[in-house]
């Protein structure tokens, strides 16, 4: 299995993004609202699981990972 070679901090920022493909995949939805109010609860229980394990917000990981691409 895949998720046996990733790390703690790999696995809960594969799920987050996997929660933002999920949210894009489904705009324009009938049912949007209702998706979006149960991925919620999942999504702020990642981002506090990823914040105790690395000490900083996923949104922060992400701009900073968005600011290291457009040095490159």
């Amino acid at each position: 299995m895949i998720t046996k070679h990733l790390t703690e901090e790999e696995r809960l920022l594969a799920a987050l993004l996997h929660l933002d493909n999920i949210v894009q995949l489904t705009e324009g939805n009938e049912w949007q609202d209702y998706i979006y109010n149960k991925l919620i609860v999942l999504r702020c229980e990642l981002e506090r699981q990823y914040t105790n394990l690395t000490g900083y917000k996923y949104d922060e990981y992400m701009l900073m990972n968005t600011q290291t691409k457009e040095k490159e």
